[in-house]
C-alpha cells in the first residue's frame, strides 16, 4: 500500500511540474515585410479571435493558420481561451455575416510562407518556430509569450 501511495505521489508531482512548464507558451507570428502595421500582443489576440478583421489602412487581414486538426488545442486554449470548435465558430459568424473571410488553413509551414510572400496583408500564426530559412527575406517574425 505504501508503494502505491509513493508511486501516486510521484506521479502527481511529475504531472504538476509538466503542466507548469506547459503553461509558458509562445506564439510565432509571421507576416509580409510590406505590411508595416504595428502589432501589440492585444492586437494579435484580437486578430486570432476575429475581433480585428482589417489593418489600419482598411485592408482585410488574410489570416493563415495550420490545418485546425494539426493545431495543439491545449496551446490554443492557453493563448486565446478558445477551443478549436469555439475558434471556428467565431470565424464562421464573421464569415456568414459577410464581414470577413474564413482563416486559410494550410497543411504545412511552406504553404503558409508561400501565401505570405504573395500577400502583403497576410499573417500566419504558429505555436512553433519555423526557424530561419534563406528564402524568407520578405517575411517578418514576431514572437509573443503567453
Amino acid at each position: 500500500m505504501k508503494s502505491f501511495i509513493y508511486s501516486f505521489m510521484l506521479f502527481m508531482i511529475v504531472y504538476a511540474l509538466s503542466s507548469i512548464s506547459a503553461n509558458a507558451g509562445s506564439l510565432f507570428v509571421y507576416r509580409n515585410l510590406k505590411n508595416e502595421s504595428t502589432l501589440s500582443f492585444e492586437t494579435v489576440k484580437k486578430i486570432f479571435d476575429a475581433s480585428k478583421l482589417t489593418w489600419e489602412e482598411g485592408k482585410t487581414i488574410l489570416f493563415i493558420i495550420k490545418d485546425i486538426e494539426q493545431v495543439d488545442e491545449r496551446e490554443m486554449i492557453e493563448f486565446s481561451g478558445l477551443s478549436k470548435m469555439q475558434f471556428l465558430n467565431k470565424w464562421r459568424i464573421k464569415f456568414f455575416s459577410g464581414r470577413s473571410m474564413m482563416p486559410v488553413q494550410v497543411k504545412d509551414d511552406e504553404a503558409a510562407l508561400k501565401l505570405l510572400k504573395e500577400n502583403p496583408y497576410g499573417i500566419y500564426f504558429s505555436f512553433s518556430d519555423l526557424g530561419p530559412t534563406k528564402e524568407e527575406t520578405n517575411i517578418k517574425l514576431e514572437k509573443y509569450e503567453f
